[in-house]
């Protein structure tokens, strides 16, 4: 990279191709990029998912399709975006994670935490969809407190009374789906990185300037497009997608760099063209 470049990380959401889902398909054909080692991979936690709009989501597990990925492929750089605390209980989520640190070299990988987007699936999965929020941050103070006081031998202190839960160094620090700031600065030691969805670059600098010392972490919809002569956007029920050259994608995550965000993670539509990541390290 040159003097010019962009020092913002970036990171690429599953699935990337048009097809029903397949693992080592798609890390294949991510396994062809240049920079796979500087790039992210993303997963994403859907219980369920109908494929009625844009969001093409998988319904996969992302801590066991994780497992895989590492054992397998040795990928550097890994995140969730995010875990569905609303669907996931504390204590088998937390073992899970013990586990997959044990099994895995996780040090590279970022634990995104959100309470979950899709109203229709609370509903039909008798989940209250009000009560989201509440639970959310109910959940947060459970971690939080295994957080605090998991012993390395893997005992952890409920209500007076000791169990084992699995050796493991550290409980792993998190990232949250969130704009409350009085919950990231409520756990703030737990708290490493703050991830939000598509933002204007005003709202962008007013949440940095909230949490300086957290990593800014942004979902970006994006399909490239070198026809068009500025950003363009597609209207779906559940999201927007922008549309723009990579010329104008530059000078885009520029401005976003300067706004506060550290990294972006690009949600593409399905099937399209790659190559813009590796051109990403040539700006």
């Amino acid at each position: 990279m040159n003097g010019d470049c962009i020092k913002m990380e970036y990171g690429i959401m599953l699935p990337t191709l048009d097809r029903n889902f397949n693992i080592d398909d798609e890390l294949n054909r991510l396994n062809q990029l240049k920079n796979i080692n500087e790039l992210r991979i993303w997963f994403r936690d859907l219980p369920a998912t109908q494929k009625i709009d844009s969001d093409e989501g998988i319904a996969m597990d992302p801590l066991l399709a994780i497992q895989y990925v590492l054992s397998k492929y040795g990928f550097l750089k890994l995140g969730i975006g995010v875990l569905n605390t609303s669907f996931r209980n504390i204590m088998l989520t937390i073992r899970e994670l013990i586990t997959l640190g044990n099994l895995v070299n996780t040090e590279n990988l970022i634990i995104g935490v959100g309470s979950g987007e899709k109203e229709l699936l609370f509903k039909d999965s008798n989940i209250s969809w009000s009560e989201k929020s509440l639970n959310f941050e109910f959940w947060l103070t459970e971690y939080n407190h295994h957080f605090n006081n998991l012993e390395q031998n893997g005992r952890i202190n409920l209500k007076n009374h000791y169990y084992s839960m699995g050796a493991l160094k550290q409980i792993p620090r998190l990232a949250v789906a969130t704009k409350n700031i009085d919950m990231v600065n409520k756990f703030d030691k737990l708290i490493d990185s703050n991830i939000i969805w598509l933002s204007n670059l005003e709202d962008i600098s007013k949440l940095k300037q909230k949490i300086k010392n957290k990593k800014l972490i942004m979902f970006l919809p994006i399909s490239i497009n070198n026809a068009v002569k500025k950003i363009e956007i597609i209207q779906f029920e559940d999201r927007d997608i922008l549309v723009m050259t990579e010329e104008i994608l530059k000078l885009y995550l520029r401005e976003l760099e300067k706004s506060g965000v550290n990294e972006v993670i690009f949600s593409i539509i399905p099937g399209s063209n790659l190559n813009f990541l590796d051109n990403l390290y040539q700006f």
